[in-house]
């Protein structure tokens, strides 16, 4: 009767252990989808940043305006006559 028990016990045993073991059970399952919420978060911001560049890069292909404002925004030109003011991002 004994050796019945043995058994499951072990098999209830190694399934407690691999569920709380912390390379491999729950909690290390917990962190790994946590990890690809937050990639898949910054996957997104990037694929939208991506639009915003195919965007202004279709923007720049023939348009003589957008062209002289990205070198003017880029390179803080001005015409003779123009003041540039250039005002710094808050940290």
């Amino acid at each position: 009767m004994r050796r019945l028990l043995v058994v499951p016990a072990a098999l209830a045993a190694a399934l407690l252990y691999l569920l709380l073991d912390a390379q491999f059970g729950l909690r290390a399952w917990a962190r790994l989808a946590e990890q690809v919420a937050a990639v898949r978060t910054e996957n997104e911001a990037l694929r939208g940043r991506i639009r915003d560049l195919d965007a202004a890069a279709r923007a720049l292909e023939g348009d003589p305006f957008a062209i002289e404002k990205a070198l003017r925004e880029d390179l803080h030109y001005a015409r003779p006559g123009e003041m540039v003011v250039v005002i710094a991002p808050e940290e």
